[in-house]
């Protein structure tokens, strides 16, 4: 019985929930999340204690606040327990041509902030995308997981 329950856990480790804030693509979403999905660990052994909870999220992309005439998209996870490893690749795409990537990563944390490499802004559409390996700690299934998240496309102006 106990090996089924695992099985039916695993089945539904990856719940998505999406949400949208209101002036897409206006100075006042700059900074909402766009998409988030959530992934679980849960315990395989009797040395994890308990879930794990792990947030991917990504915000649109939005004229930069650091690089003026650059645009860039941010993309975070955020996790309930420091993990054995997080990394992240986010790509930044306007007028769906990639222009801008970057990777980081970290160890022993419960969380990661990742900016795309920022691009020369030009008037159009953009899009953020984001790919999270996340490695749970020993004891923790399944290990590593991947979890990918999206912007829909979103209008920038430059100024």
């Amino acid at each position: 019985m106990q090996r089924f329950r695992k099985s039916i856990l695993a089945v539904g480790l990856v719940i998505s929930i999406f949400s949208l804030a209101p002036g897409l693509g206006s100075a006042q979403a700059q900074s909402a999340v766009l998409a988030r999905l959530r992934v679980l660990g849960i315990p395989g052994s009797a040395q994890a204690q308990s879930i794990i909870v792990c947030d991917v999220e990504i915000a649109d992309p939005h004229p930069s606040g650091h690089v003026p005439g650059t645009v860039d998209v941010v993309a975070t996870v955020g996790c309930s327990a420091p993990m054995s490893a997080i990394g992240m690749t986010v790509r930044l795409f306007y007028n769906t041509i990639q222009r801008g990537i970057n990777s980081c990563g970290n160890s022993g944390k419960p969380g990661l902030t990742c900016v795309a490499a920022t691009a020369p802004c030009l008037p159009g559409a953009y899009q953020g995308k984001a790919t999270a390996i996340l490695s749970f700690p020993p004891g923790y299934e399944p290990s590593p997981q991947t979890a990918k998240v999206q912007t829909p496309l979103v209008g920038v102006a430059c100024g």
